[in-house]
């Protein structure tokens, strides 16, 4: 004669196999998150400075980009957008957006796998947020380090006059970094660490770890 479980014991047993599964799948679903969010980074990074370069081998040195009167309008701002990258790369559409009270006339982006970036020039350089899977213009001001991301484009050096870094390239930003990881994640505006109000040096922060989300990351 066969013995068979007894309901108790299956209940007991799906209820093991309920608990087991409450407590791993939000890990393997964090695990995933950051798998996706360090593959759009990396490719965006790409992307945009490959296009970046194609326009420099078609037109030679870039056009000097400063705004002395405080930030660009939206027709400036899709001027360069345009002139500079989307030439070069594939996209669904751009519309006028405001992504912080400073930039409210920049030029969102919106690219076909779902992320989107805006570009927003002003006397300081170009400010690029880049939203991975999202819209850039939301508030996504509580989960910026996992979704929201600054990158810069001819920046001006702090200090420095008219010096500008990141003049023939996109970069994650890191205007005023000094180059230290301290800086990067403990920097009392911009740093990449848990209740800070801002997270600018966040894409730098996994750039520096090779595009991969560091274990001390504020997920």
């Amino acid at each position: 004669m066969k013995k068979a479980f007894t309901l108790s014991e299956v209940l007991i047993t799906l209820g093991i196999i309920g608990v087991v599964a409450a407590l791993t799948i939000p890990t393997v679903i964090n695990k995933q998150n950051k798998v996706v969010v360090e593959s759009h980074l990396k490719k965006f990074y790409s992307e945009v400075n490959q296009a970046l370069n194609n326009y420099i081998a078609v037109n030679g040195d870039l056009e000097a980009l400063k705004f002395n009167n405080g930030t660009a309008s939206f027709d400036e701002n899709l001027r360069l957008v345009d002139m500079y990258l989307l030439k070069y790369i594939k996209y669904s559409k751009v519309e006028k957006c405001k992504i912080s009270n400073f930039f409210q006339n920049a030029a969102c982006v919106y690219l076909y796998n779902g992320d989107s970036f805006a570009f927003a020039a002003c006397s300081d350089g170009v400010d690029i947020p880049y939203c991975v899977k999202c819209d850039v213009n939301m508030d996504v001001t509580k989960e910026n380090p996992k979704k929201k991301f600054w990158f810069q484009f001819n920046k001006r050096i702090s200090g420095n006059g008219n010096a500008f870094a990141s003049q023939h390239s996109i970069d994650p930003y890191s205007m005023n970094w000094n180059g230290t990881v301290e800086d990067l994640k403990n920097n009392s505006k911009y740093g990449c660490r848990k209740n800070n109000s801002r997270f600018e040096f966040c894409a730098k922060y996994i750039q520096q770890n090779g595009w991969k989300i560091p274990d001390d990351y504020p997920w």
